[in-house]
């Protein structure tokens, strides 16, 4: 296959999504550094080491479902890079990534629920969390129906 925009586009991202994987990398093993010195940088009551823990939990399982996306993101652009994208094993992988984004939507809905219960504040409503809930679920329904394509 000759080398087109495509291929081009295929190894920028390549190249993008290896740096992005490496700040997760990096950052997962820090988080619960963060976490735990946000408790005694705020003042928030609610901040407590249980809370600090869960916290700690939900980035993880975020932090690790998004190495998963990234992973399964470099199988697909090796395919593309090397003239073959329309195989079953990019199939897979977008079911992979599906599965991932999954994971992340149901967390963040734990993480919102939870938090709406223990701070009785609708300012739960407005927070980054909120958006991951129909994003990440919308992201793997994409990924479902490209798997299918």
């Amino acid at each position: 296959m000759e080398k087109n925009s495509v291929q081009r586009t295929a190894r920028l991202l390549r190249v993008l999504v290896y740096i992005v994987l490496g700040c997760n990398v990096v950052c997962l093993p820090l988080v619960p550094y963060f976490v735990l010195m946000s408790i005694f940088v705020q003042s928030m009551k609610v901040l407590t080491v249980p809370y600090a823990l869960a916290m700690i939990a939900f980035f993880w399982i975020c932090g690790c479902c998004t190495a998963v996306i990234l992973w399964q993101a470099r199988r697909i652009l090796d395919t593309i890079l090397a003239g073959d994208p329309f195989r079953m094993a990019n199939a897979v992988s977008m079911n992979r990534a599906a599965v991932a984004c999954w994971v992340i939507s149901a967390v963040a809905l734990v993480r919102f629920v939870a938090e709406t219960v223990i701070l009785w504040n609708p300012v739960t409503f407005f927070t980054y969390n909120t958006l991951f809930i129909p994003c990440f679920f919308m992201a793997g329904l994409l990924f479902r129906v490209m798997a299918a394509l």
